[in-house]
């Protein structure tokens, strides 16, 4: 690659890029390989303005290598805004997967649940993916809200009145424990016709907050 700079200064970018394309099936080293995709993918975005080519280097590079950082976020954005939004919420999905990190793992979760849930309009992927991430602990009331909010739309009224008790438990605010409760109580009374539950659900409100 003794032309680089030459070619760089030249601001000849296309023939940098043909050039770095060459060398590319002699590199066997795959993190060296990951790392010349994401500088083509650069050049092909930044330089030459080639979107396809640009998407298809940066997922070759990630696929050798799927903790580069750079990579991954210019993927995701790429995807975003050319609307690809089922493919951005596979990549967070694969990257949640594959962080140790459970707060990392917590947070890339619930962006593959908005993006199912707004974007995609897929509840069920949506209630799926907020599960997972209530399952984590982290964010485990932020998770629950979603989870009823998704339940409602599916019209899964066992699963609304689950998460919204489970919600009403871990909150520290009595009047939101309590309205949560009532709400379950409400489902129970109107939608699943079980006025035994509903007014387990009612006591419980009251226990939590005697003025509800």
């Amino acid at each position: 690659l003794a032309l680089v700079g030459v070619h760089t200064r030249g601001e000849d970018f296309r023939q940098l890029a043909e050039l770095y394309e060459e060398y590319l099936p002699r590199v066997h080293d795959l993190r060296q390989r990951a790392l010349l995709h994401e500088k083509l993918a650069d050049l092909y975005e930044n330089q030459l303005g080639e979107r396809a080519r640009t998407e298809a280097h940066l997922e070759a590079a990630l696929a050798l290598d799927p903790t580069l950082p750079r990579a991954f976020v210019a993927l995701s954005r790429l995807y975003l805004t050319s609307k690809r939004f089922q493919a951005c919420a596979e990549l967070y999905e694969r990257a949640a997967d594959r962080t140790p990190s459970i707060e990392d793992k917590c947070a890339l979760l619930t962006e593959v649940a908005a993006i199912y849930e707004h974007r995609v309009v897929d509840l069920h992927a949506a209630k799926h993916a907020y599960t997972r991430a209530s399952d984590l602990g982290s964010t485990r009331a932020c998770a629950f809200r979603a989870i009823w909010r998704v339940s409602e739309g599916l019209g899964q009224h066992k699963e609304l009145v689950k998460a919204l008790w489970e919600d009403a438990k871990v909150s520290k605010d009595p009047v939101l424990a309590s309205a949560l409760y009532a709400w379950a109580g409400d489902v129970l009374a109107e939608r699943m016709d079980d006025p035994e539950g509903a007014s387990d659900r009612y006591r419980e409100a009251a226990h939590r907050d005697p003025k509800n």
